[in-house]
């Protein structure tokens, strides 16, 4: 098998890694103190800017990387776009469709499966854990019932929205950093699901979801976004 070579200084997971480094590096150093008591404008669902970013945060965050992460939701949003508007040669096996409430029910199902196998899977650890994580691992178990509750808003009225093949296994280390751009890789989706489990239509959210995920130090209810 042949593939075009992309010229290219990183993956973005060691890309990202390099300018945590220089954000530590730029905390220590800082006369502003702690950033955490720098005020927050913008959360994770409802951005700000890198313009309108405090100057204090603007001091500890390059420009360049908020330029970045905002290309890579660029390009991010282009893959997704690509997929859901197939080329005649690809158009019975890509074409889009609606979501319907058979398949948001089997949508909670597979995931109250996993939520219960998780949950039950901490539970049994909780013996080899040390005193604080265990604490914490027990309360984290009281929440079992509310997660299932919350989940099962998926098949309370039906979501209008579509749902298309997408990349399946997206996050930093399958995109390469060209210095100025990402390209993105591995389009043979998640190697532990079967063939046909792969070309299932789902939702875009979960390449979005796959690639946040796994973005380090990252704190949901105090996360910046850059648009």
């Amino acid at each position: 098998m042949l593939q075009e070579q992309v010229r290219h200084n990183s993956d973005g997971w060691v890309y990202i890694q390099d300018q945590l480094a220089l954000f530590n590096e730029r905390v220590l150093a800082s006369k502003n103190g702690d950033p955490e008591k720098i005020a927050i404008n913008g959360t994770l669902t409802d951005p700000v800017g890198y313009d309108d970013f405090p100057d204090a945060l603007k001091d500890l965050v390059d420009v360049h990387l908020a330029e970045h992460l905002r290309i890579l939701g660029t390009r991010t949003a282009e893959m997704h776009k690509a997929l859901s508007e197939p080329r005649d040669a690809d158009r019975e096996s890509f074409q889009p469709e609606f979501y319907s409430l058979h398949y948001q029910r089997s949508l909670y199902a597979g995931l109250q499966t996993l939520v219960r196998s998780s949950f039950g899977n901490l539970a049994s650890q909780l013996g080899s854990l040390t005193e604080p994580d265990r604490a914490q691992a027990s309360e984290l178990i009281t929440q079992k019932s509310r997660v299932l509750a919350g989940l099962r808003k998926i098949y309370e009225k039906k979501i209008d929205t579509l749902r298309i093949r997408i990349h399946g296994d997206y996050h930093l280390g399958q995109v390469l950093f060209t210095g100025n751009d990402f390209v993105i890789t591995d389009f043979e989706g998640e190697p532990a699901r079967s063939f046909s489990e792969r070309r299932l239509r789902r939702s875009p959210l979960r390449d979005v979801a796959g690639m946040v995920s796994l973005v380090p130090l990252c704190r949901p209810q105090r996360a910046h976004a850059w648009r």
